[in-house]
This record gives C-alpha cells, sequence and structure tokens, in this order.
C-alpha cells in the first residue's frame, strides 16, 4: 500500500510541475505578445486584376512586354 501511495506522490508532483512549467510558458508568450507594437493583418483577399489591364501590358501569348 505504501508503494502505491509513493507512485501516486510521484506522478502527482511530475503532472503538477508540467502544468506549472506550461502555465508559466503561456504566460511569458501572452506577456511578449501584449509588448508587440503589431497591427492586425487584414484577412480580405486581394481583388482581381482586370484583363484588359494585363493585355495591355504584355503580349498574349509569349509573356513579353508588347511594343
Amino acid at each position: 500500500m505504501d508503494y502505491v501511495i509513493d507512485l501516486v506522490g510521484v506522478a502527482g508532483a511530475i503532472v503538477l510541475s508540467i502544468g506549472l512549467a506550461l502555465w508559466l510558458e503561456w504566460m511569458s508568450l501572452r506577456g511578449l505578445m501584449w509588448l508587440m507594437p503589431a497591427k492586425p493583418v487584414s484577412r480580405v483577399m486581394p481583388q482581381p486584376v482586370a484583363a484588359s489591364a494585363v493585355n495591355d501590358r504584355y503580349s498574349r501569348y509569349s509573356g513579353t512586354k508588347a511594343a
């Protein structure tokens, strides 16, 4: 019975230490992100370019600039 109680105590200490380490890492990462000045990234897709604008600048078949 003492063996089971010792095993549960050691396992509990391991789980508690892993939980504490993860919590400290999470808090430090949150703090670093709070200190970083960044603008939010826009999630809007870019607008497609009109086909006429592409044809005006480049030759349709060769991919080179039109004269």
